[in-house]
């Protein structure tokens, strides 16, 4: 299947979902409280980042910010906004606190996504700086700065994570090694200041540990750390996931997930 038909039955499996409970939730969720034109950005590292100068990296499947930006665009057409990457590559928290008043604060988003941490665990390696510590202190500091200047801009923290099981041949170079070693530390520093700050957290660890139970690790990345194209369209359907279900309203499985799991069940 090629991946602009996997974009199609990525939408048509999304709208079906959303179409098959219609009770109503006793907590909205979150996508009522997107308006129309809203701006939204996502900071982050090379996760995130998006070239412009070179065409491959804008196709809809290079990363999760053009995958979720093409979905919502079609899927919520009347909503219209302003999807944003500020993702670069290579930058810790620390490097997000030297820019957050230039690219966030200054630019006053409606919604603000954030992905950082891969990077301060490998710093943590290479210039033994950026421990656990560091990033909470630095990574607390910006959600407090943002909450006292921007208290109108909706935050949601998103998870780092490593794509594999901990096959010792996909964690063959020292990087990817010394970065699994810690990685769980950083994530859970992410999870604390969630739970601190009464954020929104996608907990994007546990989504993919759940699909690697039934995937392939190369079928969602060719290493651990980028998610290749179908590792990118996960990512956006984890966050369209989180804007149209409340906070523990189940996410239904469509007709066409079950039809497949029976066909696959009876040809084995």
């Amino acid at each position: 299947m090629s991946f602009r038909c996997a974009m199609i039955v990525l939408l048509a499996v999304t709208l079906c979902a959303a179409e098959a409970d219609q009770t109503p939730a006793e907590t909205p969720s979150p996508l009522s409280l997107i308006k129309k034109g809203s701006r939204v950005i996502f900071i982050g590292d090379s996760i995130t980042a998006v070239y412009p100068d070179q065409p491959t990296y804008t196709l809809p499947t290079h990363n999760y910010v053009t995958a979720f930006d093409t979905l919502f665009r079609l899927k919520y057409p009347e909503l219209g906004g302003q999807i944003v990457s500020k993702g670069i590559g290579g930058q810790t928290v620390r490097h997000l606190s030297q820019r957050w008043d230039k690219d966030i604060i200054k630019e006053k988003p409606d919604w603000l996504f954030i992905l950082i941490g891969i990077n301060d665990a490998d710093y943590l390696f290479r210039f033994k700086t950026n421990s656990p510590k560091e990033y909470e202190e630095i990574y607390n500091a910006l959600l407090t700065q943002t909450k006292r200047k921007l208290p109108n801009t909706r935050v949601v923290l998103m998870t780092p994570f490593m794509i594999t099981r901990g096959d010792p041949k996909r964690l063959a170079s020292g990087f990817n090694k010394d970065i699994y070693g810690v990685i769980d530390q950083y994530v859970d520093v992410v999870r604390k200041l969630a739970e601190k700050h009464q954020l929104d957290l996608i907990d994007l660890d546990i989504a993919f540990k759940e699909v690697l139970q039934y995937e392939n690790e190369e079928w969602l990345a060719k290493e651990p750390i980028h998610p290749g194209e179908r590792g990118s369209l996960f990512m956006a359907m984890k966050i369209l996931q989180y804007l149209e279900y409340a906070p523990g309203q189940e996410i239904p499985k469509p007709d066409f997930c079950e039809y497949n799991a029976t066909k696959t069940a009876k040809s084995k």
